[in-house]
This record gives C-alpha cells, sequence and structure tokens, in this order.
C-alpha cells in the first residue's frame, strides 16, 4: 500500500511540475513579446500604419510625422513614418530628402548621421490632388555610437521651390536590461 501511495504522490508531483513549466514558458514567450513588439518602430506600411499617418493631417498640414520624437536602441532597425498631402488642384511631382539638421550632443558629424538613415532618405513620387503619399525612414543605429539626440528634418520640394518642411528627433539608447530578451532575429 505504501508504495502505490507513494508513486501516486510523485506522479502528481511529475504533472505539476510540468504544469509549471509549461505556464512559466508561456508567461515568458508573452513578455519577450510584448517588450520587444515596440523596438522597431513601424516595421512596414501596412494599410493600418497609413491610415494612422493619414489621420495626423491638419487643415493645413502639408506633412506629418508619425512621431515627432522616435527612441532607437542601437543595432536595432528602426522605422519611422510620414505623410505628404497634395493639396494642389493638379496631380504634382514631389520629391522629399531627410537630413541630419542637429548632433550637438554627439561627437559625430552630420555626415556620419545621415549615414544611419538607411532607406527613404530621399524619392520622388507623383500624387493626385487631395490625395497623401506615405513613407517610411529606416534607420540602423550602430552598435558602436554613443547615446545621444539628433534632429532630423525632411524637406519636400515641388516644381523646384519647398513645399513642406518638418523636424523629428531621434534619441539613441543603449540596450536595456529588459531588451536583452530579444531574439537576434528581431536585432539586426
Amino acid at each position: 500500500m505504501k508504495k502505490k501511495g507513494a508513486v501516486g504522490l510523485s506522479m502528481s508531483t511529475i504533472v505539476i511540475v510540468i504544469i509549471s513549466l509549461s505556464v512559466l514558458i508561456l508567461g515568458l514567450v508573452l513578455t519577450k513579446n510584448i517588450m520587444c513588439a515596440a523596438m522597431d518602430g513601424i516595421g512596414d506600411l501596412d494599410d493600418q500604419m497609413k491610415n494612422e499617418i493619414r489621420s495626423l493631417f491638419g487643415a493645413n498640414d502639408k506633412l506629418v510625422v508619425k512621431e515627432s520624437v522616435n527612441e532607437i536602441v542601437k543595432g536595432v532597425s528602426y522605422g519611422v513614418g510620414f505623410g505628404i498631402l497634395n493639396q494642389g488642384q493638379d496631380s504634382e511631382d514631389f520629391s522629399y530628402i531627410v537630413k541630419a539638421s542637429d548632433v550637438s550632443s554627439c561627437s559625430f558629424s552630420l555626415a556620419d548621421a545621415d549615414d544611419f538613415v538607411v532607406l527613404g532618405k530621399s524619392s520622388s513620387v507623383k500624387i493626385s490632388p487631395g490625395d497623401d503619399y506615405s513613407g517610411l525612414i529606416k534607420f540602423e543605429i550602430p552598435k558602436s555610437v554613443e547615446s545621444c539626440h539628433i534632429r532630423y528634418s525632411i524637406e519636400v520640394m515641388n516644381e523646384g521651390s519647398v513645399y513642406a518642411f518638418n523636424e523629428f528627433d531621434v534619441e539613441i539608447k543603449s540596450k536595456s536590461f529588459t531588451q536583452n530578451f530579444c531574439w537576434d532575429a528581431v536585432l539586426t
């Protein structure tokens, strides 16, 4: 009788340990997903993101940026969304350029900061009257760069003159302890 009771107790303990480990693993996966989800800014411009950018336009806005301050972790690919609205009566050709305009809190040059933009540094687009264009500026900050604050500007040109201008800030951050949970697949 004693052996049968010991086996039953042993089986219950094993089941409890297995269930506990399963709950622990699911909790860690959920925590990782929550913490890592916001690390890359905008991954791509899907319809939902375009609608969010479109909703930022006010009555007189020709150019909007999704976030005016963007915290970018070193070594992580990060996207900043923006939108251009054609307020004219005809389809028009627009071009834009993204440039670093202030690196006074950093030890590197404006040209070095410009090199952090790996996609969407400049482009041309034709926009119908009353329509908008949503774009993505992709950043990759090297891990060797110190933490600092950079201001970038977006200048939109139309027919050789400045159509719109806007600025946004990038705060370069070191990877925090909680971000160590993110897999290397997320960190590029």
